[in-house]
């Protein structure tokens, strides 16, 4: 009786001790994950491609490169990565799986976005939708109006 007492108590805590080691290296890949969607956010929101897209409103050329970026990651890497720019009226003006929605009024999905009110910082979050994602969204000011990759 006292051997399946002690074999039990080490059991539990052998079960305990994987699942701390399980919890922190989760952690650990959700930040490099978070690290690295909100560092190819930032490189984009310095192109100055799309910044010349964006001050001259040309949607086209911002899905060009946007587009051809993301081709690039998921031929290199077999990584599946979306990018999506919103105006300062939170409208989409490019996003790089199709370029039909342009202009659509996103405010009412997005609140997220209100962050940026107060705010000049990038950030990153989970997304919980039909899959777990990280958003990286990025605040770029082109004479005084406000983007978001």
């Amino acid at each position: 009786m006292i051997y399946f007492y002690y074999f039990n108590k080490a059991s539990e805590e052998s079960l305990r001790d994987i699942s701390d080691k399980l919890s922190v290296q989760l952690r650990s890949n959700l930040h490099d994950v978070n690290d690295r969607a909100l560092q190819l956010a930032v490189v984009l929101s310095k192109n100055k491609t799309i910044l010349e897209a964006c001050k001259n409103n040309d949607e086209d050329a911002a899905y060009t490169v946007i587009n051809d970026v993301v081709k690039s990651i998921k031929t290199l890497t077999k990584k599946l990565v979306r990018v999506q720019m919103i105006t300062k009226e939170k409208n989409i003006f490019v996003r790089s799986w199709d370029n039909v929605y342009a202009g659509m009024p996103i405010e009412e999905y997005r609140h997220d976005l209100n962050y940026f009110k107060n705010h000049h910082t990038p950030r990153t979050s989970l997304e919980v939708g039909r899959k777990l994602g990280i958003r990286a969204t990025v605040p770029i000011y082109l004479n005084e109006h406000l983007w978001v990759l």
